[in-house]
């Protein structure tokens, strides 16, 4: 009798052990069957920008892809010898990961990997958050769309305007010495003179040429602050009593986290520039052939209003804006 119980238990020990390897293999080859997705960014996490775009791709795409991420850091690396190094080894990750598609965010991973290495290649490629043109780098390749990143510079300039009905005209684009901001002053001239707006620029590396240059901008109508990101020494605290103490003019920018600086913010929105790459990305896994989505722009923006920094200038908003716009600080 024991010796058939016996048996029988080891008869059971084989199936349980049998059954839990059949399940193990089904798990692995639901794993296995999930295509492959890779996004190359440009920056670096905790960048605000970044992040945005990171939580619209993950809120697109989690559980549809195996997610595997790059960060070529040239935000706070700029030499070349560190994007050169970045870029091989985000061609490396590539050949062996062998993505069925690649999302790259920002100008720099488009300009220093996608254009000199994989124009019409095999590899499918999504861009998001490139500055107002795609031809900048050759695009559209054959392989290649995406969605631009293209700041709402006409209803700022409106807002402006009603702000300031009689100024003469005249703005001072401040920014870190970027190949971003290099880019965004080109297209941000050519804007701002379709709005009867003469755009003089001033690039900066650290925070003391910052306060340099910003004391100096006192004599223009409007300063655009672009990013505190790439430039040296910022201490977040020290730069917003400065510009509290110092500053008479109207101070714009595009970037949500420039709103302790700025009076008046109309912000992109990186989430929405991570989940219409994500999207895409999705209609190339589900069979669309790359060249025939369609690149797109960003259609939405925030407003935001630092009422501090209004009332340390003496400029008083319409209530129209008051009524809209988020008040910050």
């Amino acid at each position: 009798m024991f010796k058939q119980t016996n048996s029988n238990l080891k008869k059971y020990f084989y199936i349980w052990q049998f059954f839990i390897a059949l399940c193990l293999v089904s798990v692995s080859s639901v794993a296995q069957a999930l295509p492959r997705c890779l996004w190359v960014s440009s920056y670096h996490p905790g960048y605000e920008w970044q992040d945005g775009i990171s939580r619209g791709i993950h809120y697109v795409l989690d559980g549809k892809c195996e997610l595997k991420t790059f960060h070529m850091d040239t935000k706070t690396n700029q030499t070349k010898q560190h994007i050169a190094k970045k870029a091989a080894q985000a061609r490396e990750l590539i050949s062996h990961y062998q993505p069925d598609v690649v999302i790259v965010s920002d100008d720099n991973v488009s300009k220093y990997l996608v254009a000199p290495y994989y124009k019409n290649t095999s590899i499918p490629f999504v861009f998001c958050g490139v500055n107002w043109s795609a031809h900048s780098y050759g695009y559209p390749f054959e392989n290649t769309t995406g969605i631009l990143e293209v700041a709402p510079v006409t209803p700022l300039m409106k807002a402006v305007k009603e702000i300031l009905p009689n100024n003469q005209g005249r703005l001072l684009f401040l920014a870190a010495n970027t190949n971003t901001a290099h880019k965004n002053a080109k297209f941000y001239k050519r804007h701002f003179a379709y709005n009867q707006y003469q755009m003089d620029v001033k690039y900066v590396k650290d925070s003391q040429a910052w306060k340099k240059a910003f004391l100096q901008a006192q004599e223009y109508d409007l300063i655009l602050l672009l990013n505190n990101s790439g430039i040296a020494s910022w201490d977040k605290r020290e730069m917003m009593d400065f510009v509290k103490a110092n500053n008479t003019s109207l101070t714009i920018s595009f970037n949500r986290w420039m709103a302790p600086y700025s009076m008046l913010v109309f912000t992109k929105i990186a989430e929405e520039q991570g989940e219409w790459a994500a999207k895409m990305a999705l209609e190339i896994l589900n069979g669309d052939e790359v060249n025939t989505i369609p690149i797109i722009s960003n259609q939405t923006w925030n407003e935001y209003i630092n009422l501090d920094l209004f009332k340390a200038a003496g400029i008083v908003p319409p209530q129209a804006l008051l009524e809209k716009a988020v008040s910050v600080r």
